[in-house]
């Protein structure tokens, strides 16, 4: 499979959730920023911490929501950084729209959230 990506720094990468516990928002995004790519943009429903990203990344896009993010950002890549019960809907809604997804673990409690019917 061929990457469509030619360099590194082209990938695009946003964040879903900037809160304060721990910092991980900035933490991804650094490490995203050391391996080469490019931080992008930032969705979190607190404007403090929308703030707050604005002044650890300067230029970088700020969001109120995924919904957002995913109409009028070019980001290429999602990492949620969210509460574990909103992973599998929000990596859903963001596949959806043609992203790459991480989720920072897990990705659903239940298979049934990952949209097996059966609940395997």
């Amino acid at each position: 499979m061929r990457s469509r990506f030619k360099r590194v720094e082209e990938i695009k990468v946003g964040v879903v959730g900037y809160g304060g516990a721990f910092n991980m928002g900035r933490l991804h995004l650094d490490d995203m920023r050391k391996a080469g790519m490019t931080p992008y943009a930032v969705a979190e429903p607190d404007e403090s911490r929308l703030k707050v990203a604005a002044e650890d990344f300067p230029g970088i896009e700020t969001y109120c929501s995924v919904s957002e993010m995913l109409r009028k950002s070019e980001v290429n890549l999602i990492v949620l950084i969210t509460p574990h019960s909103t992973h599998a809907p929000l990596a859903l809604q963001c596949i959806k729209a043609g992203k790459h997804v991480v989720c920072e673990k897990p990705f659903a409690i239940t298979t049934k959230e990952c949209g097996d019917d059966r609940g395997c």
